[in-house]
């Protein structure tokens, strides 16, 4: 009996040093035309978001712009992006579609490099975190659909 008090009290004791778990939760906004889709995955901790993940599709054969003239662009997104902490893209070209993603790695990423290029707008004030509250706001406002809770 003795025996396992001791082990049960030192599970106890283990459990309570052990650093706090966060749960991560998950916000979806997405987009749709005839000839573009996006989403977005904001992982976030309730508060602030963490990590967020951009997928873009484009039809080829339903935009007004060359297959050539998405991956320039793509390349020179790739260039812009590559030294950034915290940030991945990368793109993807058929001939039906064009596919791109971004990742931002919020822990990782300076705020500042990203208000720069213009991936983190309203930067009037110094910001520490990204408000996962006013980011769903602000992408209800560009016209996107969000789903919370995930």
């Amino acid at each position: 009996m003795k025996r396992k008090l001791i082990s049960l009290s030192m599970l106890v004791l283990l459990a309570g040093c052990q650093k706090e778990g966060v749960v991560n939760q998950q916000a979806i906004c997405t987009y749709e035309n005839e000839d573009v889709k996006a989403e977005t995955i904001f992982e976030h901790d309730g508060k602030n978001v963490i990590m967020q993940t951009n997928h873009n599709q484009i039809e080829l054969e339903k935009v007004e712009i060359s297959k050539e003239e998405l991956e320039a662009t793509a390349m020179i997104a790739s260039e812009i992006y590559r030294p950034l902490s915290g940030v991945t893209y990368y793109y993807e070209i058929d001939d039906t579609y064009f596919n791109e993603t971004l990742i931002i790695d919020f822990d990782k990423a300076s705020l500042i490099e990203l208000a720069d290029i213009g991936l983190v707008r309203n930067m009037k004030e110094e910001v520490t975190s990204i408000s996962i509250e006013a980011t769903i706001n602000s992408n209800r406002e560009m016209g996107m659909t969000c789903s919370e809770g995930q």
